[in-house]
């Protein structure tokens, strides 16, 4: 009984002991009821029903912010990426516009050597360059051409100022500039030469045989001038054949090529003046 007694005063101081540690002040207190008021609110938000459940949302949310911070850097480091190809491509950009500055000058020059052969000694092609702030598929500027047709004129967009026949002589002059230059393989001109005649026409026609002494050029011509000059005549005919219509194309012989060229200088009335300039354009080529 007294051992009992002994080891029964043991385990009340003990139990007085755990006792005094088990209290709190208010401060403690009050720390106590936020915390556990914070763990209700926390289950209640992640429809958990255990501490360790609530733990395993922490971890999972833990995870998922550590990827954002990565997907952050990833883009970070591609942004500087950008910036550093932008500078590549600004640089790049800009040394094109210089060198399209200076090309621009040599084709204004050459161009208007074509123009003067094609009876425009007056005329002149401007291009304009200017710098954008945004870049394009094409470099960093703004392509305007610009044309004047008279002495002391002022330059003006094409589409303000050429007229039919004048933007038929430009296009041919820029087009046999780039075939010199780009190596052209063929070119198909469809009426490029509506709106002129007479003397101009046979200029046009040169300006083609010297072209067509490098590249396949195939020209869609009512100009007699012009289809004089081709090395090949194809004559192009429609028939109606009930309610259908059907293309005819026929490579003319020389006799078939005088007759044809005669009907284009005098109409359906062929004249002995038709055939016998129709023969002059043949011989001439």
């Amino acid at each position: 009984m007294k051992s009992l007694q002994i080891e029964l005063d043991d385990v009340s101081k003990e139990i007085e002991n755990l006792s005094g540690g088990t209290e709190f002040t208010a401060s403690e207190a009050q720390i106590i009821r936020e915390k556990t008021d914070l763990f209700q609110t926390l289950v209640y938000k992640h429809n958990v029903q255990t501490a360790d459940q609530l733990i395993e949302v922490r971890e999972k949310l833990t995870h998922e912010l550590t990827e954002i911070e990565s997907v952050e850097n990833a883009v970070g480091q591609t942004k500087k990426e950008i910036d550093k190809l932008f500078t590549q491509l600004k640089k790049a950009a800009t040394t094109i516009s210089e060198k399209r500055k200076v090309e621009a000058k040599a084709l204004e020059k050459t161009i208007r050597s074509i123009l003067i052969n094609l009876s425009m000694a007056d005329a002149e092609l401007h291009i304009d360059l200017s710098d954008s702030d945004e870049l394009n598929p094409f470099g960093q500027n703004e392509i305007e051409f610009q044309f004047k047709t008279n002495r002391g004129g002022q330059f003006l967009p094409l589409k303000k100022i050429a007229s039919g026949g004048e933007m038929s002589r430009l296009m041919l002059a820029i087009l046999s500039t780039l075939a010199a230059t780009k190596n052209l393989p063929a070119l198909i001109f469809d009426e490029i030469d509506t709106g002129v005649s007479g003397e101009v026409a046979s200029r046009i026609a040169s300006e083609f045989a010297r072209m067509g002494k490098n590249l396949q050029l195939i020209a869609i011509t009512h100009l007699p001038q012009v289809a004089g000059r081709g090395t090949h005549h194809l004559h192009v005919a429609k028939e109606t054949e009930g309610n259908k219509t059907k293309t005819f194309i026929k490579k003319l012989n020389r006799k078939e090529r005088i007759q044809e060229l005669a009907k284009m200088i005098s109409g359906e009335k062929v004249t002995d003046a038709a055939i016998e300039n129709a023969e002059n354009l043949l011989n001439f080529s």
